[in-house]
């Protein structure tokens, strides 16, 4: 699945998307978590759901329309099919594992650096670590869940598009409902609170469906390339 990904990967979209994007977003963590507190966490991975949307104009970019030539070559081989099934699943795995990276190591720095936050209110401050190890680790999850749920959805609708301007657009959008739930949804249930485990629920079932409809989407239209659909 590795080999079949980085067939369409070049070395730059790799030192960008596996190094320099997720160390950056990191480094914004650490240095608006001495300002904000925890609350500094929902910042990095709401810039992940930009970039990601973005970045896949350089992979799959336009795959789902109907002219895209970036794949044409796979029609000549009877594990063409295969390859490209492989690629989407991998890059799939590749954004949940690169936001549970940011994340993890975002909250290990923030929790250090936090104390010059003090001038903050509580509520920013201690945003996720106000509640119980277990809860802790919920909230945790659920914005790892919802930042890749929402860059799944956004690279997804992209991919109807060949332009960078649509990326940019749907990648905004995305941020900004991304960063909204991931600040709101938590408050609106009284979190600290065993609910949280309720908002990792629905992040998974979404994340997971949204993640089948967006491989499938784009293996219906590289088959249907065969007969020029």
């Amino acid at each position: 699945m590795l080999r079949s990904y980085t067939v369409f990967t070049s070395i730059p979209y790799r030192i960008a998307v596996w190094g320099l994007i997720p160390a950056g977003l990191v480094a914004v963590a650490a240095w608006s978590g001495s300002k904000i507190g925890d609350l500094a966490l929902v910042l990095p991975l709401m810039i992940l759901v930009l970039t990601e949307v973005f970045s896949d104009s350089w992979l799959f970019g336009g795959i789902q329309t109907k002219d895209s030539e970036k794949i044409d070559y796979l029609k000549c081989s009877g594990r063409g099919m295969a390859v490209m099934s492989n690629a989407l699943t991998a890059d799939m795995i590749r954004k949940l594992f690169t936001a549970l990276a940011v994340a993890s190591v975002s909250y290990f720095l923030i929790g250090r650096v936090k104390g010059g936050a003090a001038a903050m209110p509580a509520l920013a401050i201690n945003f996720i670590s106000a509640g119980e190890t277990a809860q802790e680790i919920g909230l945790l999850g659920y914005l790892v869940l919802l930042s890749y749920s929402f860059s799944v959805l956004g690279t997804f609708l992209s991919r109807y598009g060949s332009t960078v301007y649509i990326n940019m657009m749907l990648g905004y959008g995305t941020m900004m409902l991304a960063g909204l739930a991931g600040i709101y949804c938590p408050m609106l249930l009284g979190y600290p609170s065993n609910s949280v485990f309720l908002l990792d629920l629905l992040a998974a079932a979404a994340g997971g469906g949204i993640s089948i409809v967006a491989v499938r989407a784009a293996m219906k239209k590289v088959k249907g390339g065969y007969y020029d659909e």
